[in-house]
């Protein structure tokens, strides 16, 4: 996982107004845009791109584990 992903985890996991603004993310149109929108205002420079490619590495690296 990435520098910035698990910053804004701490956070989350620290400021329970912050978590909540993340968890109501996923009730928008887009919530993947609009959790890097909210982590970017909130200092956390977040990407769509970086969330899938840590996602693609994370099952990559499951799948090689397990063969």
């Amino acid at each position: 996982m990435n520098d910035t992903l698990l910053a804004l985890r701490e956070r989350a996991l620290h400021d329970p107004a912050f978590r909540q603004s993340l968890l109501d993310t996923r009730s928008c149109p887009d919530p993947l845009v609009a959790l890097c929108d909210l982590a970017c205002a909130c200092g956390f420079p977040l990407t769509p791109g970086d969330v899938i490619s840590d996602g693609e590495e994370f099952s990559c690296n499951q799948t090689k584990s397990t063969n």
